[in-house]
């Protein structure tokens, strides 16, 4: 019998929770194994973002075959944080983590602030920093080690909907995919880190190197891939990822044009949900 890596997944998760497969057990419970494992960032001093934290959760939730995790730092006391416990395993995982290179990164921007401030407003402080970089952790974080790939999106986005194992799997990439961050091209370039599968096996390889590229360099700007750690990806990986691309219905900017079938809506850029109703 040939199994397509779908179905082994699925023989994985079963026995992780200790029960046979419905192949030698036709009584066993019946598991849904065509889940997405995904992963979100958030920190404590965010606040402008929590209502599009608690709204790209909920419809998560609501859309379903989706695993959400949620790795956070700062204040455990936290308005965000204590929304996010109460939500209980059974929604989602909540990982409190603060990175061990947390002061070394804003140590390294230190020469580079006012260039840091004038290309994203995520550099304003040493937490807002240090938590958009966060998502480079997710590789060595142990709980992730179990699944091949996972899903990581930003906060502002929600999920539209249902978006499923399988169908993902054909994406499956060497390193990360993402999608374009204006328009599609031959080149691909400009790719939004907003929205990305992460093979988390080979990241977790190439870690060590990409945190000394990112602490080597100038942190905030990266030429023609833009800022932060979408530009440290996107440089970094740019051998691997070049030529390839996420469906547009995985990352739909809420500013360009309207895709039938969205999976995710994005809300790029400064311009978020509030800003857009209080405009109107």
């Amino acid at each position: 019998m040939i199994l397509n890596e779908h179905t082994c997944l699925g023989v994985k998760h079963r026995r992780l929770q200790n029960m046979w497969t419905r192949t030698l057990d036709p009584k066993a419970p019946w598991i849904d194994c065509d889940v997405v494992p995904w992963v979100f960032t958030h920190n404590a001093v965010s606040a402008s973002y929590d209502y599009m934290m608690r709204a790209s959760v909920t419809s998560a939730n609501k859309a379903g075959h989706v695993k959400p995790y949620c790795l956070f730092s700062g204040d455990k006391k936290s308005a965000a944080a204590q929304w996010l416990v109460e939500q209980g395993v059974a929604t989602m995982v909540l990982i409190f983590h603060t990175p061990a290179w947390a002061d070394k990164l804003w140590k390294a921007a230190q020469g580079n602030i006012a260039r840091v401030r004038s290309h994203s407003h995520l550099g304003a402080t040493r937490q807002s920093l240090v938590g958009t970089y966060q998502r480079i952790d997710i590789p060595k974080i142990l709980i992730f080690q179990q699944y091949q790939m996972i899903l990581y999106t930003d906060t502002d986005i929600f999920f539209n909907m249902p978006i499923r194992l399988s169908d993902i799997t054909p994406f499956k990439p060497m390193t990360i995919i993402m999608a374009p961050t204006r328009t599609r091209s031959s080149a691909f370039r400009n790719l939004n880190a907003g929205v990305m599968l992460m093979n988390i096996e080979t990241l977790h390889v190439t870690y060590d190197s990409f945190l000394n590229f990112i602490l080597a360099s100038n942190v905030a700007y990266f030429g023609e891939y833009g800022t932060n750690d979408q530009g440290a990806y996107n440089t970094y990986y740019a051998k691997t990822i070049r030529g390839k691309a996420l469906p547009d219905a995985y990352n739909v900017n809420t500013f360009y044009k309207f895709v039938n079938n969205a999976k995710i809506v994005h809300f790029r850029g400064r311009l978020k949900p509030l800003d857009i109703v209080q405009s109107s």
